[in-house]
Parts: C-alpha cells; structure tokens; sequence
C-alpha cells in the first residue's frame, strides 16, 4: 500500500525539481531584475587555482551525495549508480549551460529536501522511506534482506507511486551538480591553454575523492561533510557574496538538522564503509547487549555468553542450551582445535566462542576498522584483548588469498556486507568471498583433518543450494547442514565441510548425526570470480520447482 508520507516526497520534490527547471529555461533570466535571489553571470574571472578547487569541489560533492543517500535511503545502498548517473548527468548539463546565469538555489533547495527526506522527525516520513525502499525491491533480481522475491501481491499504484518519489530524488540530485557543472565548463571554454586546464581539472578532481575519503578514514560524520563542502565553495566564490551566503546557509542547515535530528536511543558512527547504528540492550538498569544496525536495516550484537554472566542471569536464554547457540555451535563439531580462522569477526562474538570453548590461537579477520574498534570497547568479553587473538584488518577474500597459514577450523562468519564494492558497481563488497575460487582457496588454508564452517542468514532455498553447490565444488563432496534459530545470536544454516575422517567422526557421533543433515543437490548457478554475484537470481532460479526436472 502507499504511504502517505511518499505522496508528500513526491509533491515536494516535483515542485522544486520544476521550480530550479524555469530557473533555467526562463528567457527572461538575462535580466538583472528577473533572476533568482543570489544568482551571477558567467564567465567568472579564470584562474588555474580556481579551476582547482571548483573540480576539487565536484568530486568532493558527487562522492558525498553518492555516500550520504546511499547510506540513508536503503535501496540506493544496492544501487549507488542511480546516484552517480544523476551526480554526472547534472555536472554534464551544467558545462552545456555554462553561458547562462549560475543559480546557487541549484544546490541549496536539493539538499534541503533530501535532509527533510532523509532526517526530519516528521510523523511516518522513516517508514516512507522504508515503504520506498521495499516497494522498489520487490522488482529488483538482487536479493534485499527482508523485501519479499519474487513479489507475491505487488501493488501496481504503490509501486508508480514509488518509482515517481524516485524519479523527484534523481532530478534533484541533478540539479544539484548544474552550478558546479556551469563554472567548470566556463573556466575550460575560457581558458587560454586548453590542455593545462584539463590537467588542472583532473588533478582537483583526484585530490576531491582523496579529501573526501580521507573525511571517511577518519570517521567524520555527514555535519562535517558538508561544513567542508561549504568552506570550499566559500574559497571559490569568494565575491559572489549572495550565492556564499545561500550555499553556506543551507550547508549550516543540513549540518545542524543531522546533527540535532537523531534518532536519542542510538548512537551513530561513520565508518569508511558504512553508516552505523548502535544501541544498548538495557536489563534491570543493566546494558545486557548491543545492536548494531546499518541502512536501517539489522547487521550485527554483542553478546554476553560468559558463563559468569549466565549464571547471573539464568533466565537470559530463555531455557535454551547454551551449547546449541549458534556462536557455540562450531565447536560442537570440533571441540579441540588448536587454530581458528574466523572471517567476519565484527565486534567479536565469534572469537569469544572460540576463546571459551578452545585453547586455540584465533585469527580474527574484520573489513570494517570502526566495527574491529568498537568490539575491542565494548565487547563484554573482552575477545579482542586476548593474547591468543590475532587480529586481521582486511578484506576476508584478500586474506584467504594471500595467507600461508594453515587452521584446523574456518568459520565464514555471516558474511554480508549490506552494501555494494564501490560508487560504480552492483557487486557487493562480500560476493567474492562466495565464489568457486574462494571456496577452494579457503579448502587450501586447512589442515589434513580440518574443518570448514560456512554460516550465512539463507531465506531464499536457491541461496543456500548456490552455497552448498560452491562447498561440494570445492571438496568434491556435499556439506552437512544444520540449522539454528536463537534470540540471542544472529542463527541461519551452518554448511559443515572437511576431511573424511572429520566428515566420518561427524557422522558416527550419535548426537550430532541426528542434528544434521545432508545439504541438497544444488540446482543454481554456481558463482565465480567472473560472475560473483552471490545472491542474484539467475535465469535457473526463476524456475518453478517442477522445471527442475529436466533442467
């Protein structure tokens, strides 16, 4: 159904997408009289320093609006390339008027509506958004956590209503980059030397997307962004005292809304991967746990499983077994290892497993340094403190591909990035860990008689015959499988691979042979480096079950 907050969205973003149109479009804007509040003409004196900062600034904003939206309107966290076609078209058509009157309004009205969008604590705009993202999904052939695939009773009217909300965000987002576009395109129609003037502007260019990571390294938050991206334009347009003013307002207002307008129950962080959201379990005036959210959807907690803690508080489990939790459950089949590997190992749980249940060296690899830093703060346990911890700032894929070192148990520790690998690309940051080379490079890395546990969240049956698949591939025989639910501990289904002999002595322990099962046939299309896309259907996948007969 719609929601009536997206009538709102799209009302608002038409008027000021056609309002800045006839900013543009209005003959009559060569008249002093005429023109917007703030505007100038062009060209503007040119110089190579200022040619500079403006592609400085360029870049700086595309990457920014590229992140900031992407981070806060969840369906653009798969589809980042809407925002960079919009960021690209905007900066195009604003170098093809680069003769006309620059209109600062441009930029300012765009960001204003996108933090009332994104930020503003209006009664349903939140679920909106979420509304929005939901109803896009449910057309996508990626998989989103939590929106149903195929669409079992798509709304025709929600979803025009959806894609019109959309459409008012692209043409914002474009109008955005028409100013930046329209004086950038002056200062190299009026440059003397045309060469120089394109290697100035690439330089600025390089140098915006090092500043701006740079702001994400050091996990600032969007407030400073856009301060930043202020002072900048305040640098470049240093006599057009109307348009600083305008630009520096809005800029201020932005800044303030997303820092006054959050949301008091969690705390928020930036890190150079993603937004977070982190917020205490409270208990009897006790924190008992953490959540960790990212895109306003669930990525990760911090537990407590200590045996001090439960038995302090031996209703916390709500009389489930302790040794059947789905951090405990690796070492249920291997209780003795003397190395782990574990990828994935966010804020720790993983590797407070390991450290309880075993006398193990642990390897602890973990992408994101925010969440590797906020584990080591606030994990109960303190797993990251340990000396037999060996902690791992990487990508899980480079380090299985680069490592000589050798494990008797690999745990893939629900690897899901949430998001996409870059600005230009659908493919998500974790889709090579779950390929056929990524498998047999991970089966290289085992002892004789090691053990590989894949651990991953599958709502989808294509999901986990595609893991299984890729699991048989690679050891030349099919996985156990058992699965887990938990109110404490994210659960899912544990793919368990090795050796025989650790395969056999699974199968011959009477407890354990009753719990598990052998993974099915897979029936999807296995992924590789050429094609990793994990959890994106394939021709095979759309099939109704009876067609797999004779596919």
């Amino acid at each position: 159904m719609i929601h009536p907050m997206l009538f709102l969205i799209v009302a608002l973003g038409y008027a000021i997408a056609f309002f800045l149109l006839g900013l543009y479009t209005d003959p009559r804007n060569s008249d002093e009289s005429k023109v917007s509040f703030g505007s100038f003409e062009l060209p503007l004196t040119f110089s190579y320093q200022r040619l500079f900062v403006l592609s400085l600034l360029g870049l700086y904003l595309e990457m920014l609006m590229i992140r900031w939206l992407s981070s806060e309107i969840r369906i653009f966290a798969y589809y980042k390339n809407l925002v960079l076609i919009a960021c690209f078209l905007g900066f195009g058509l604003g170098c093809a008027l680069c003769r006309r009157r620059v209109h600062p309004l441009a930029m300012a009205m765009p960001l204003l509506f996108f933090t009332i969008f994104v930020a503003a604590p209006l009664p349903g705009m939140h679920d909106a958004v979420v509304n929005l993202t939901t109803l896009i999904g449910m057309t996508s052939q990626v998989h989103i956590w939590s929106i149903p695939v195929p669409p079992t009773a798509l709304d025709y009217t929600a979803l025009a209503a959806a894609i019109a909300a959309v459409a008012s965000l692209f043409g914002c987002i474009v109008f955005t980059f028409v100013p930046i576009g329209q004086v950038v395109g002056a200062m190299l129609e009026t440059a003397p030397r045309g060469p120089r003037a394109y290697t100035v502007n690439v330089a600025g260019s390089l140098v915006g997307i090092l500043l701006y990571t740079l702001m994400c390294f050091l996990y600032q938050p969007p407030a400073i962004w856009f301060l930043v991206a202020a002072v900048l334009f305040g640098v470049v347009f240093l006599r057009q005292r109307k348009a600083v003013l305008i630009f520096l307002g809005s800029c201020i207002l932005v800044a303030a809304a997303l820092t006054l307008w959050v949301d008091k129950t969690s705390r928020i962080y930036w890190s150079p991967y993603q937004k977070l959201a982190l917020t205490p379990v409270w208990s009897n005036n006790e924190i008992v746990a953490y959540w960790l959210n990212t895109n306003d959807s669930f990525y990760q907690q911090i537990f407590n499983l200590s045996p001090d803690f439960l038995e302090r508080h031996k209703n916390f489990l709500a009389g489930e077994d302790v040794n059947w939790n789905p951090y405990n459950i690796p070492y249920r089949f291997m209780s003795s290892p003397r190395s782990v590997l574990v990828l994935g190992a966010g804020m720790g749980n993983d590797v407070a497993a390991a450290l309880r249940n075993t006398a193990a060296q642990v390897t602890a690899v973990e992408i994101d340094p925010l969440i590797l830093k906020l584990g080591e703060m606030l994990h109960f346990e303190r797993p990251y403190q340990s000396p037999r911890v060996r902690i791992i700032n990487d990508d899980a894929r480079s380090y299985i591909q680069n490592s000589r070192d050798k494990f008797d148990l690999i745990l893939f520790s629900l690897l899901d990035s949430h998001t996409t690998a870059s600005s230009y690309s659908n493919i998500r940051i974790d889709n090579f860990v779950y390929t056929g080379e990524a498998m047999s490079r991970a089966r290289d890395l085992l002892n004789p008689d090691g053990l590989m546990i894949v651990k991953f969240w599958v709502d989808k049956d294509w999901i986990g015959e595609r893991l299984s698949g890729l699991i048989q591939q690679a050891f030349h025989q099919a996985p156990f499988q058992v699965g887990s639910t938990s109110r404490y501990g994210t659960g899912g289904s544990f793919y368990i691979v090795g050796s025989a002999g650790a395969m056999r002595q699974i199968s011959q322990n009477a407890d354990l042979a009753k719990r598990v099962s052998l993974a099915h046939e897979s029936r999807a299309t296995l992924t590789t480096d050429d094609w990793p896309y994990s959890i994106k259907r394939t021709a095979a996948c759309l099939l109704p079950s009876w067609a797999w007969a004779g596919s």
